[in-house]
Formats: structure tokens, C-alpha cells, sequence
């Protein structure tokens, strides 16, 4: 099962980038609950999908690049790269648009019942992609 769900994982990522969010129905259920601090929980994979549109609006050309994925039994972590210009306004944010390309990292910790994701926890270096588009001063 484990390499099925690494699988799964590479080929949603694929489809992300595509811009294709309907690749994400293969990996979440409908109620997913998605834990992506600083903001609120996100309650089911439909409002998942209008949070990602939101973010492709900031970030028009935004490529996740998935550099290591580890299962184990029902969870799996997930390490990612996250690469955009900024360009565009994200929703509900007061920073406008810098021009600026950036590079962040993510990370994705997953529950699984019956092979799809019900609960998932996304951990962004935010403070590194503020201080790439220059509202943070670098350390």
C-alpha cells in the first residue's frame, strides 16, 4: 500500500501543476479536514480547492517540486518545494503583488482511512517567503 500512496502523492502534485485540481479527488475525501496554520481549518476538499485557487492567484506560475515521501502504516509526510512569482493579489492578504520569485518549503503530514487522506497538516515556511518578497527583512 505504501508505494500505491507514493504514487498517488507524485501524481497529485503533477496534477496541481497542471493546475488541474480535480487530480486531487484521487487522494482526499470529501470531508478532509486540512490544518494550514496561521489560518483556520479548512473543512472539506471542495473549500481545499478554492484555498489552492486562491493561492495560484498570488502565485500564477507556482510549481511544487516533492523532494522525499515517507508512508508508514495510515500517515504519510510529504516534503516539498514550492517555487512562484508573486504577481498577483492573494486573497484576504494586505501585501500587494511584489514581482518577486520565491522559494518556499512545505510540508505535508497525512492521515489515511480506507487509502484517501482525511486529515492533513500543512506546515509552510511563511517567515522565508515573506523575507524572499521583501515584507520581512532577512535575518
Amino acid at each position: 500500500m505504501s508505494e500505491e500512496l507514493k504514487v498517488r502523492i507524485h501524481r497529485s502534485i503533477e496534477e496541481l501543476n497542471k493546475r488541474n485540481l480535480d487530480g486531487l479527488d484521487d487522494l482526499y475525501t470529501n470531508k478532509c479536514i486540512f490544518h494550514i496554520p496561521p489560518f483556520p481549518d479548512i473543512q472539506g476538499l471542495d473549500a481545499f480547492k478554492q484555498f489552492v485557487a486562491g493561492v495560484w492567484i498570488g502565485f500564477p506560475d507556482m510549481q511544487g517540486t516533492i523532494e522525499e515521501v515517507i508512508v508508514g502504516g495510515d500517515t504519510s509526510v510529504t516534503r516539498l518545494t514550492e517555487r512562484g512569482t508573486h504577481t498577483g493579489q492573494l486573497p484576504n492578504s494586505p501585501i500587494p503583488p511584489t514581482g518577486k520569485e520565491a522559494a518556499w518549503g512545505n510540508c505535508l503530514a497525512a492521515h489515511y482511512v480506507g487509502g484517501k487522506i482525511v486529515e492533513q497538516w500543512e506546515y509552510v515556511d511563511n517567515l522565508g517567503l515573506l523575507q524572499q518578497l521583501g515584507i520581512i527583512p532577512s535575518m
